[in-house]
């Protein structure tokens, strides 16, 4: 079934099912089962059709793609590296654009393109062996005509709504906060010489002489173990980086820790299964 939104102007699409066995394909990347298909334009209906399709893990970002309906197939992210997909054609004043995704069941609806049949195929993932009765999930598609930024922002708004989800305060914009995020300088790269206690405790000093007000300090992935995928194995200092411990670093400036967890490992030692 399908209904158009009266809070948002936008479609949803609904599946429910009853009980179907034997519904695996053996591919993770398909769809065992099929609702919403929808038919793509021809390369010659809509010459200058375009995507963007954020894939795999950190939101999207890792396998983040983009390129055109007709030449760049080969780089559309679907199936199990799949989410949100975008559709956007440039016009003479504006960008027309739409943006299709689960907006229930995400982590077992899959997107898959048929790069035979032009359709964007969205279902219950391809190795579901069976789905039971009762299961449903929603796909949403959100069109817009004022810009691709713009209409991304909206679509994550009406998925806000629908799920009553409230934008957290967050402390962290209010105060300046020393990070060795990618991209800062101190990124992976202590000063020559010196451990990262000793790098931080610099750059504190210096922030205290320069009255520079840093409230936080941020510390990225590089002071935990990491194992399997470089995800967390033990969420606890090396004695390379911090010789006397975080708890020495935060004594010495006072200073609360902002300390990063990329995710866990399938490898951790927290979990049971590890032991």
């Amino acid at each position: 079934s399908f209904r158009m939104s009266t809070n948002y102007r936008v479609l949803v699409m609904q599946a429910i099912f009853t009980y179907l066995p034997g519904t695996s394909t053996g591919n993770k990347d398909l769809v065992s089962a099929c609702y919403p298909r929808l038919l793509l334009p021809s390369n010659s209906d809509a010459p200058n059709l375009r995507y963007i399709t954020p894939g795999g893990n950190m939101a999207g970002w890792v396998l983040y793609s983009q390129g055109s309906m007709a030449t760049d197939l080969d780089w559309f992210r679907d199936g199990e590296d799949g989410g949100l997909v975008v559709l956007f054609q440039a016009e003479e004043e504006t960008v027309s654009s739409v943006v299709v995704s689960a907006l229930t069941q995400p982590m077992a609806t899959n997107v898959w393109l048929d790069r035979d049949q032009r359709t964007l195929d969205w279902g219950v993932q391809g190795q579901a062996q069976d789905i039971p009765a009762g299961f449903e999930y929603e796909v949403i598609a959100y069109p817009g005509d004022q810009g691709i930024t713009k209409n991304i922002i909206a679509w994550g708004e009406a998925l806000q709504y629908y799920h009553a989800t409230v934008k957290m305060y967050d402390s962290s914009a209010d105060f300046l906060t020393y990070y060795t995020d990618n991209g800062a300088y101190h990124y992976y790269n202590p000063l020559p010489y010196m451990n990262y206690y000793d790098t931080l405790i610099s750059v504190y000093n210096y922030s205290v002489d320069n009255n520079i007000p840093f409230s936080r300090l941020q510390l990225d992935s590089w002071w935990y173990y990491k194992g399997v995928g470089n995800g967390v194995k033990n969420w606890t200092e090396m004695p390379e980086v911090f010789p006397d411990g975080i708890v020495k670093l935060h004594e010495i400036t006072g200073l609360p820790i902002i300390a990063h967890n990329r995710y866990f490992s399938s490898n951790t030692d927290y979990a049971q299964q590890n032991g």
